[in-house]
C-alpha cells in the first residue's frame, strides 16, 4: 500500500470519527436540552395546578410578577419580557382585569400606548401566589443538596451568560 493511500485511509477514518463524535455530542446536547425542557414543563404544570386553586394560571402569575417588578409599564414591554404575542398578553390582561388584579391606563402622550399596573387586590393575590409558587419550586429543589444547588446555579448562569 502506498503512502498516499494510507494517508487517504487515515483521513477518511479521522473524518468518520469526527462525524461520529459530533453526532454523539449533538445527541448528548439534545438529551440534556430535552431534560431542561421537560423539567420546565413539569414545574410549569405543577405551578399551574397549584396556582389554579387561587384562580390564577402560571402565565397570569408571571405577568403579575413583571408588573410588580416594573410598576406601571407598557403592555408591549411585558410581551417582550415573556416572549408573548400582543394577542396572548391581551388575553391574560383581560382575565386579570376582570378579576380586578390589574388596571389599564392609556398614555396621555401617545394614545396608542397602554400601560398596565397592579391594583391593591392584585398585590394581595400576588403575595398569596408567591407563597404557593415558592412551595412548588421548593418541592423540586429540595431533592438537591447545597453543593448540587450551587453547581446547578453556576451551570445555568454560565449557559445564560
Amino acid at each position: 500500500m502506498s503512502h498516499c493511500s494510507t494517508d487517504r485511509i487515515l483521513v477518511k477514518f479521522f473524518v468518520l470519527n469526527v462525524r461520529y463524535l459530533i453526532m454523539m455530542l449533538t445527541n448528548k446536547y439534545s438529551e440534556i436540552w430535552d431534560l431542561i425542557v421537560g423539567l420546565t414543563r413539569k414545574v410549569n404544570k405543577e405551578a399551574d395546578k397549584a396556582l389554579e386553586e387561587l384562580g390564577l394560571s402560571y402565565f397570569e402569575y408571571k405577568v403579575m410578577c413583571a408588573l410588580e417588578e416594573e410598576g406601571k409599564v407598557p403592555m408591549s414591554r411585558v410581551a417582550e419580557k415573556y416572549m408573548l404575542t400582543k394577542a396572548g398578553l391581551t388575553s391574560i390582561i383581560d382575565r386579570l382585569e376582570e378579576k380586578n388584579y390589574v388596571t389599564r391606563i392609556r398614555s396621555e402622550e401617545d394614545r396608542r400606548v397602554i400601560y398596565v399596573e397592579l391594583t391593591d387586590k392584585g398585590r394581595e393575590k400576588l403575595a398569596q401566589s408567591r407563597k404557593i409558587f415558592g412551595e412548588v419550586i421548593e418541592r423540586f429543589m429540595k431533592k438537591l443538596d447545597n453543593n448540587e444547588l450551587d453547581n446547578l446555579e453556576k451551570i445555568l448562569t454560565k449557559l445564560i451568560g
